[in-house]
C-alpha cells in the first residue's frame, strides 16, 4: 500500500525525530517573517498618521495615554475629517478598531527578536563575549534610565544631571580617547 503523494513530509516522521531546536525554530519562524515586518512598519505609519489627525481634537497627553496604555484603540471616522479642512462635515458617526501604538511596538520587538534568534549567530568567545554582554547591559540600563527619568515630573527637561559645560568636557575627552584608540589601531595594523 503506497502512501499518498500529497502527504506532508512531517506527517511521515515521528514526533520523536524532531529535536527541541526544530520545534523552537518552527514556532519562532513565523514570528521572524519579513512580510510581518513590512506589515507592522506600514501599519505603524498608518497609526502615526491617525494619531496625528486625532491631535486636532484631543490633547497630546490624552492621545499618548489612549494609544500607549491600551491594547486596541477605537478610531472614529470623524478623526479623518479635521475641522480646519472639513468644517461642514463634523457629525460623521462610526469608526473602527486598530492596534494601539503599544501593541505595535511589542509586536515589532517580538518580530525583531525572533529574526535575530534565527539569523544571527554569536561569534565572540571568551573575554570579547563577556565585554560585549557587559556593554549591552550597560547601554540597556542607560537607555532605561534616560527614558524613565525623562518621564518624571522633575526629569531631564527641568535641569540636566550634569551641567552642559562639564558634559561638553566629557565629550571632548571621550572623542580624544576614540581618536587615540583609532590611531593606535591603525599603527598596529600597519605594522602587520
Amino acid at each position: 500500500m503506497a502512501s499518498s503523494p500529497t502527504a506532508s513530509p512531517l506527517a511521515s516522521t515521528k514526533s520523536s525525530d524532531m529535536s527541541i531546536t526544530d520545534i523552537a525554530r518552527a514556532i519562532v519562524s513565523p514570528l521572524a517573517s519579513l512580510k510581518l515586518t513590512v506589515f507592522l512598519l506600514a501599519f505603524s505609519v498608518f497609526a502615526v498618521w491617525v494619531i496625528t489627525l486625532e491631535q486636532t481634537r484631543m490633547d497630546f497627553h490624552d492621545l499618548k495615554e489612549l494609544h500607549f496604555q491600551n491594547a486596541i484603540v477605537y478610531v472614529p471616522f470623524q478623526s479623518f475629517l479635521p475641522p480646519g479642512m472639513f468644517p461642514k462635515l463634523q457629525n460623521v458617526g462610526g469608526g473602527f478598531w486598530i492596534p494601539s501604538g503599544f501593541t505595535l511596538i511589542v509586536c515589532m520587538l517580538i518580530n525583531l527578536t525572533a529574526a535575530h534568534l534565527l539569523r544571527f549567530r554569536i561569534q565572540a568567545r571568551g573575554v570579547r563575549l563577556v565585554l560585549g554582554i557587559l556593554a549591552t547591559v550597560a547601554a540597556t540600563f542607560l537607555t532605561w534610565a534616560v527614558i524613565f527619568s525623562g518621564q518624571s515630573a522633575d526629569g531631564f527637561q527641568q535641569q540636566p544631571p550634569i551641567p552642559y559645560e562639564q558634559m561638553w568636557t566629557y565629550m571632548k575627552i571621550a572623542l580624544l580617547g576614540l581618536a587615540i584608540a583609532a590611531f593606535t589601531g591603525c599603527v598596529t595594523v600597519g605594522k602587520n
